[in-house]
This record gives C-alpha cells, sequence and structure tokens, in this order.
C-alpha cells in the first residue's frame, strides 16, 4: 500500500515543523522509497521478526497456555528495505530483532552496521517445557548511515535491562514497554529531531516521542491497529511535552532546536 497525497501532506507538516506527529496507514517500507536522504533523523522501531520466531511465539498474558499467535506477518528479507531505511535516516537505524537475525541486518548495513544490542526482559515468560533455558532477551540492531556518530551514552554498553509489558489489556501482541523506547530516545536523540517508525503498531514509539518533545512520523499496515495508534496519539499530544532532552552535543543545538528541516520527498 502506497502512501496517498493526504498522507504524505501529513508526513511534509511534521518534517515542515507544523504539526508535532502524523499516523499513517501503509506500508513504511514503501513511504521510506519515497523519501530523500536524510528525510528524518532516527528510524527507531519494532518491526516484525522472522518466521521461526514468529512461530515459536510465546507471551506472559494471563489467562492463556503461554503460547499465542502472531496476527501479523513475518519480516521480509532485511535487504529488501533496509539501504531505504538508512538513506532516509540522517543519524541511527535501531531496530529491534532476534538475536538470529543480527547476521542478516550486518550482512545487509554493510558499513552503516554499528553493532548488536540487548534489551535484558526482567520478566521474561519462562521455558514451559523445563528443559531448557529460557528466551532472556531480545536484539536491538544498531546501525548508522556512514559518518559523523554521536549518541548520549557515553562509553557504557549497548544492553537496557527492565521488565515486558505484561499489561493483560494489552491489544497488541508484541507491544514494547513505554520506558524501553523512552530510553532508547533519551541514549540517541537530540530535541527537536524526528523520528521515524515504519511499523509502529499501536505507537509506543510515537507516545514516547511526544512526551520527550520530538516529532513523530510512524505507519501501520492494519487498519485496526492503525486505529489504536490515532488514539494513543491523540491521548499523548493532548498531554503535552512531560521531559525535555538536554542537548548533549552544541554543535547540533541550532539545527536541531532552531531550524526545521524543509521538506524531503522524493
Amino acid at each position: 500500500m502506497s502512501p496517498s497525497s493526504e498522507d504524505l501532506d501529513q508526513v511534509r507538516r511534521v518534517l515542515a515543523g507544523e504539526q508535532r506527529y502524523a499516523c499513517i496507514l501503509g506500508d513504511g517500507f514503501a513511504l521510506a522509497r519515497v523519501l530523500r536522504d536524510s528525510a528524518v533523523d532516527h528510524v527507531i522501531g519494532d518491526p516484525p521478526y522472522d518466521e521461526k520466531t514468529h512461530k515459536g511465539a510465546r507471551t506472559n498474558k494471563k489467562g492463556t497456555n503461554g503460547v499465542h499467535d502472531i496476527d501479523f506477518a513475518p519480516l521480509p528479507p532485511v535487504d529488501t528495505f533496509l539501504s531505504d531505511l538508512l538513506r532516509c535516516s540522517k543519524r541511527w537505524v535501531i531496530l529491534f530483532c532476534a538475536q538470529r537475525m543480527f547476521k542478516e541486518y550486518e550482512d545487509a548495513a554493510g558499513d552503516a552496521w554499528i553493532r548488536d544490542g540487548l534489551w535484558v526482559r526482567t520478566n521474561g515468560t519462562p521455558q514451559k517445557t523445563g528443559d531448557r533455558p529460557a528466551q532472556g532477551a531480545e536484539g536491538i540492531a544498531i546501525m548508522h548511515r556512514v559518518g559523523r556518530k554521536q549518541w548520549n551514552g557515553g562509553g557504557r554498553p549497548a544492553v537496557w535491562t527492565g521488565p515486558i509489558c505484561a499489561d493483560p489489556t494489552r491489544r497488541h501482541k508484541t507491544k514494547k514497554p513505554r520506558w524501553l523506547m523512552e530510553a532508547l530516545l533519551r541514549d540517541f536523540a537530540q530535541p527537536g529531531e524526528v523520528v521515524y517508525d515504519p511499523t509502529m503498531g499501536e505507537a509506543t514509539t510515537g507516545e514516547a516521542c511526544l512526551r520527550l518533545g520530538l516529532r513523530f512520523i510512524g505507519c501501520e499496515i492494519d487498519p485496526e491497529k492503525h486505529q489504536w495508534a490515532v488514539e494513543r496519539m491523540r491521548r499523548a499530544a493532548a498531554c503535552g511535552v512531560q521531559m525535555t532532552l538536554p542537548v548533549r552535543d552544541k554543535r547540533m543545538k541550532q539545527e536541531v532546536v532552531h531550524k526545521p528541516k524543509a521538506v524531503s520527498f522524493g
């Protein structure tokens, strides 16, 4: 599903600093193809995982037997979309993945590959069979277009530790917790930047962006999940900015605070 002219107008408004967010119903990888180089500052999201991971998905949602079906398709081959995400992002591309997928991301990213990161889950689902260790972490593929790099974490490792989203009423089955997305944004983003999530689900990344004073563009191909995202972003926008990111790099201050980027489409 390619973006419509109305969708592209929303995206233009976000890039021009005229509105805080846009929630697009459609294929986020298709939108990335029509964005010009460095149109957004970052791509940060949680795309589907590989087919093997989907088949073995488990949950700790109360009232289930620990196994659930993933109701969306597995990720297409990484080399069919990653180059567009790297091209349209000025800085970081941060994508969650199964740990077995690191090699696929590294091969597709080439010189843009930085390293593999981990989210260590402190309350993950136990191994139901008891005959082997449970999976205790999820992967985070960390990439950056070739050039100068900067993040806010100093020399510490790329490991984020904390609980999963265990809310039994959650609607998206693979929803990431807001604290985790806020932690990633605090570590990688600067004030006033634009974050793009090509597979936004119910917009956890988007809510985190608005809370931190960042602009957000998100795509979701499933109409029901897109409506969830729209509702959530309206609530988040009504609450306003909850905290601001410090400017860690003085050389970037004028650009990210005072100069909205020009509209960028192919």
